[in-house]
């Protein structure tokens, strides 16, 4: 499966983390300095309606219910993400395969 990421859903995905961690609201603003809140809050929306991130919550209105909110990626897409994020990450195979 192949995930195509803009430039803010990569830096959300990776204030929450690729290794199964919960992070508040709060902590993705300190880690995503390059968004503001409004943004991250639309570009959680997003990734939320699609699957990829889940969230104690289902929807937040203001800034307090955005910074109180604990989100996680979905396990499920956690290695689609990842290559996303970083296409080199993946292994290579050998080319050549010894056979006996």
């Amino acid at each position: 499966m192949d995930i195509y990421l803009d430039g803010g859903e990569v830096a959300i995905v990776k204030a929450i983390g690729l290794g199964g961690t919960v992070a508040t609201g709060e902590m993705i603003l300190d880690r995503a300095k390059n968004l503001d809140i409004y943004e991250a809050m639309d570009v959680l929306k997003g990734l939320m309606l699609i699957g990829y991130v889940i969230s104690d919550r289902d929807s937040f209105r203001d800034n307090d219910d955005f910074r109180e909110a604990e989100f996680h990626l979905n396990s499920g897409y956690t290695k689609a993400l990842r290559n996303a994020i970083d296409p080199d990450s993946e292994p290579k195979r050998p080319k050549r395969i010894r056979r006996e």
